[in-house]
């Protein structure tokens, strides 16, 4: 994800993380278990991203169509908020990282090229 920059400190009615350009690879819906979203903090993305101790508590993610999905990040935002921060970071995860089939189990998030972290891939919507 980008960084999410906080303008205000007023806390929103609601904040949700939403993207409509997933692609699904496999069956990670019904063999990884529910997808969550958790707040982090990191200087770069890389490998050591994927065992970060979170900076908070986990919020619930959804799927709302084929390629689309959507997280409530209303707490998570209010907490940075309250804390003064002036960024906020999230990290995307499976219950389970693999099942062990042989079988390949993936969510992506993309524009053109699935190696590139283009702008618009989410957006952070706050009411």
């Amino acid at each position: 994800f980008r960084r999410v920059l906080f303008r205000s400190t007023q806390a929103p009615g609601a904040a949700v993380v939403r993207s409509d350009l997933m692609s699904v690879s496999g069956s990670p819906f019904e063999d990884l278990g529910e997808i969550s979203i958790e707040p982090v903090e990191y200087e770069s993305f890389g490998p050591p991203l994927f065992d970060l101790e979170p900076a908070g508590p986990a919020g619930p993610c959804q799927r709302t169509g084929d390629t689309a999905l959507e997280c409530d990040v209303a707490s998570m935002v209010d907490e940075a908020l309250e804390a003064g921060a002036t960024r906020l970071q999230f990290r995307m995860k499976f219950d389970t990282p693999g099942d062990n089939d042989g079988a390949q189990d993936l969510v992506m998030f993309f524009r053109t090229d699935s190696n590139t972290n283009e702008p618009g891939i989410f957006t952070l919507d706050l009411d």
